[in-house]
């Protein structure tokens, strides 16, 4: 996926792969609401001592000061402790006070209120997912069935089975541009699918830039 890809479709496509694979799912640190890592840090706002340290080893390496903040800044362990975004009040209603870390700026567009009862949000697609694992078709399936991998050599693609009780199909695109792809078997219904569009041909399945399909499968 392109550095900067921040869709919502993007967001709903790396949370529904990494959730239906084989074991225990958690949500941590606002993924349930598609937030962001900052992109506007000052060394001194830092609480991570490995990022200060890399920040040394930078400068010593030869980077300028503005260099080496670039580069600590994009892989540093605070872009995903920044206190969760409740709402677009001041403080993104996480609190009256000062924070350990400073706050995303876009909590204003990306927060829960924003997205709680929107039908085409992450938060609620992240709903969707934790129904699907728990409902009484699919849970044998999700949780202890199998996961086989489909099509691996296919560029930009991330397919899989999961195989127990019932089988079902897991496919995303990872790219801009839309591409096809065979479909291992019939298919009997989508169970989720982050865009609103569906575009299957016989044995074929069409997916648009960063789509998820999950279907039960006839096998």
């Amino acid at each position: 996926m392109p550095q900067g890809e921040r869709s919502d479709a993007a967001k709903k496509l790396l949370g529904g792969l990494n959730f239906l694979l084989r074991g225990l799912p958690f949500l941590y640190q606002g993924q349930e609401i598609g937030m962001e890592n900052r992109t506007d840090w000052r060394l001194e706002e830092f609480d991570d001592i490995s990022t200060l340290d890399e920040y040394k080893v930078a400068l010593r390496a030869g980077y300028t000061e503005e260099q080496a903040l670039a580069v600590v800044s994009h892989f540093s362990r605070d872009n995903a402790r920044t206190p969760f975004q409740w709402s677009s009040e001041e403080g993104a209603g996480f609190t009256s006070g000062k924070p350990w870390l400073p706050l995303n700026p876009n909590y204003r567009e990306v927060n829960l209120a924003a997205q709680r009862g929107q039908p085409d949000s992450v938060y609620e697609f992240y709903r969707s997912l934790i129904a699907l694992r728990r409902s009484a078709d699919y849970a044998e399936t999700l949780v202890y069935g199998e996961t086989v991998p489909w099509l691996e050599e296919q560029k930009n693609l991330m397919a899989y089975l999961r195989r127990g009780e019932k089988t079902l199909l897991v496919a995303g695109n990872f790219q801009g541009e839309g591409q096809s792809m065979s479909l291992p078997a019939p298919t009997r219904k989508v169970l989720l699918n982050n865009l609103d569009a569906l575009s299957q041909s016989g044995e074929l399945l069409h997916l648009a830039p960063w789509q998820l399909i999950v279907f039960e499968m006839d096998m």
